[in-house]
Formats: structure tokens, sequence, C-alpha cells
């Protein structure tokens, strides 16, 4: 059988003052397995604030306030024998089954990141962040940034400090990025996170600015 996740939004996002910004991302969630479907529409706000102490920023945000979602589709209609162990009993009453609502997995995090370091050669940048999930425990990340004339980037971060049977934890990466005479940036970037018992994962990413 087919399973699969569809998230389909818009979102939009204004800079109010010279620190202070601001979004939202509404969405369209769709969750299919065999012939049931589930849906629901949700949003995610957050806010962000920066400082000019070495150039601090403080953010914070709510994804996934949304409906409950539920299973729904042919596979509810069942045939049911309402006296198995009766002799001549009608074994194809139709029946439906019904299925429970669930909530999407609403989360608020908050971050704070800060450039302790910052010359015309080089840059370090640090920030941390804590995520509450309503359906899991807290958890708290960090990780650094370090740049090179604003091309090259080494990185390195922990994953899941509290989390003590998280299977990520320590990742490290690196980035290039590439100039042009116009508006026009092209940047590629790896990540390495070693998943304990799911074994280790590479991220690629190319992209352009303009």
């Amino acid at each position: 059988f087919d399973a699969g996740d569809l998230a389909i939004g818009l979102a939009y996002g204004k800079k109010l003052t010279d620190r202070f910004s601001f979004g939202v991302h509404g969405k369209y969630i769709q969750q299919s397995i065999w012939h049931m479907k589930a849906s629901s529409m949700a949003v995610d706000i957050g806010a962000l604030y920066s400082f000019i102490f070495k150039d601090i920023k403080l953010g914070m945000s709510v994804s996934n306030f949304g409906t409950d979602m539920k299973l729904s589709g042919v596979d509810v209609f069942i045939y049911h024998d309402l006296s198995e162990e009766k002799m001549g009993s009608n074994d194809k009453l139709p029946a439906y089954l019904e299925t429970t609502k669930y909530s999407l997995p609403l989360m608020f995090r908050v971050g704070v990141s800060a450039k302790p370091i910052k010359t015309s050669m080089y840059q370090l940048l640090v920030a941390l962040d804590a995520v509450h999930p309503n359906d899991n425990v807290e958890d708290i990340h960090i990780g650094a940034e370090l740049t090179f004339y604003d091309m090259i980037a080494v990185r390195t971060g922990y994953h899941s400090l509290t989390n003590n049977d998280a299977e990520e934890s320590l990742n490290f990466g690196f980035g290039l990025k590439y100039k042009s005479q116009g508006s026009w940036r092209i940047f590629m970037d790896y990540a390495y996170s070693p998943y304990g018992r799911l074994g280790d994962v590479h991220r690629y990413t190319l992209g352009v600015n303009f």
C-alpha cells in the first residue's frame, strides 16, 4: 500500500521596525495511507527582535496551531457478525469503524544568537534554542558557525542536549558561497549527522539567492 504526507502553505513576513520582524505561515496538511486520508489547516507564527550589541537576535515561534486530524475513507466500512457463536447468524451486516481524532504536533520554540567575534576577515556566530512540543519532552540545541571572508563557513552543533533517548547528537558541516557581479549568490552546504542505531545522515544543499 501507499503512504504519504503533503503540506501546501503560504507565508507572509514584515519588518515593522529596524529591529522587530514577524511572520505568519498558513498551511494545508494531508496524510494518507492506503485508501484513508486525514487533513487539517494550521498556522505557524513567529517573531524576531534584533539588538545592536554583538548582533544579538532573539526569536520565538509557535508551529502547527490548527485543527485536529481524523482518518476517513472506504476502509472504515466493513461487514460484521453480531453473534459469531450462533449458527445462521448474519455475517454481512454493514458496520462502520470509528476513527479517533488526533492533534497536530504543536511546538513552541525560542532561540537566541549572537556574533561575539566579527572582523573583516572572519566572524563567529553562536546560537541556542529550546523546544517545547506538546507530544514529547523539552529539548535544547546549540550550534556555532565560523565564516571566513563571507565565503567559507565551518559549522558544528549539538542536537538534543537534554533528551537522553535521542539518536542525533553532534553534527558537523561546511558551506561555500559565491557572489556574482550582480545580486546573484550561489551557495552549497554539506552537513553530517550521526543517528546512532539509524546510521549516518549526509545532507547536501545547492541554492541560488537573487
